[in-house]
C-alpha cells in the first residue's frame, strides 16, 4: 500500500500535468485502500465543488477497481444502482 511520501508525488504529479496540458485548475485526492483520504491538494481558482468531486472519483476507482473514466459508459441504472450502494454521491463517473 503507498504510503504519505507516494501520495505526494502523485498529488504533485497530476498537478504538474494538468498545468502542463493547460486544464483548468484542479483538486486531486488519493486515497489509501480503506477509502480514507491520504492526500489532497487543491489549486487556486478550482471550484468549490472540485474537492468533492476529486474525492469522489478517487472512492469510485478505489471501489470498482478501475478508472472512473471506464463508469462513463456504463448504463444510467448502473450508475444509479451504484450510487445508491455507495451512500449516494460518494462515486463520481468520469
Amino acid at each position: 500500500m503507498p504510503g504519505l511520501d507516494i501520495a505526494r508525488r502523485i498529488v504533485d504529479t497530476a498537478l504538474q500535468k494538468a498545468r502542463a496540458d493547460d486544464l483548468q485548475p484542479r483538486a486531486i485526492a488519493v486515497l489509501d485502500a480503506g477509502g480514507h483520504l491520504l492526500a489532497f491538494a487543491r489549486e487556486d481558482g478550482a471550484g468549490i465543488i472540485r474537492p468533492d468531486i476529486a474525492i469522489g472519483k478517487a472512492w469510485g476507482a478505489l471501489g470498482m477497481g478501475t478508472g472512473t473514466r471506464a463508469l462513463k459508459d456504463k448504463s444510467p441504472a448502473f450508475l444509479a444502482a451504484l450510487a445508491s450502494m455507495a451512500g449516494g454521491g460518494r462515486v463520481v463517473p468520469s
